[in-house]
């Protein structure tokens, strides 16, 4: 990983998501997109990448389609 993308990633392990912990690290980078398009009104990802095949790896990762409603809510559930 690179520097900058090691910053998120340790950034979001920090909120100690369960779909972070259990889950593999492909897994869970497709529950980030999944939820990021599953947000209301959001219809479009900007993802920045250096690596040119990236974009086809992040397509298969949402072909699992939006989260569902149960999912969305248990990652919009504060932390507490």
């Amino acid at each position: 990983m690179s520097p900058i993308n090691t910053r998120y990633w340790d950034r979001l392990k920090k909120l100690d998501y369960d779909f972070i912990r259990i889950r593999p690290l492909e897994q869970s980078i497709g529950d980030v997109l999944r939820f990021t398009l599953s947000v209301p009104c959001v219809h479009t990802a900007i993802v920045g990448t250096t690596k040119p095949e990236r974009w086809e790896e992040n397509v298969k990762l949402l072909e699992a389609g939006p989260l569902s409603a149960e999912e969305y809510d248990i990652i919009r559930e504060p932390l507490g």
